[in-house]
């Protein structure tokens, strides 16, 4: 999440607020030996509708993966739930 927050800031994208969590999902390779399989990133982040265009811009630059998340998309699935909160709407239509 630190590269996604980073491209946001470069790209003078305002957000007050970001949540996010993770979860991983273990199990054993051929060899018997534990390693992760697969990492699922949940993250929401408040911002003006004005920057929707460059945060999805961002979104896709995130799922496409940096160096370290590109070369763990190449041993570990990867998802991602990422999305924006807008922060001029209600609470009842996020």
């Amino acid at each position: 999440m630190s590269a996604f927050i980073g491209a946001l800031n470069a790209r003078d994208v305002n957000f007050p607020d970001v949540q996010a969590s993770g979860e991983r999902e273990v199990g054993a390779n051929e060899l018997g030996q534990g390693r992760v399989k697969k990492i699922v990133v949940n993250a929401s982040v408040a911002i003006d509708e004005d920057d929707s265009p460059m945060f999805q811009r961002v979104e896709k630059l995130m799922r496409n993966g940096c160096l370290i998340t590109g070369s763990l998309h190449d041993g570990i699935e990867m998802e991602y739930h990422i999305h924006a909160r807008y922060r001029n709407q209600t609470d009842s239509e996020d």
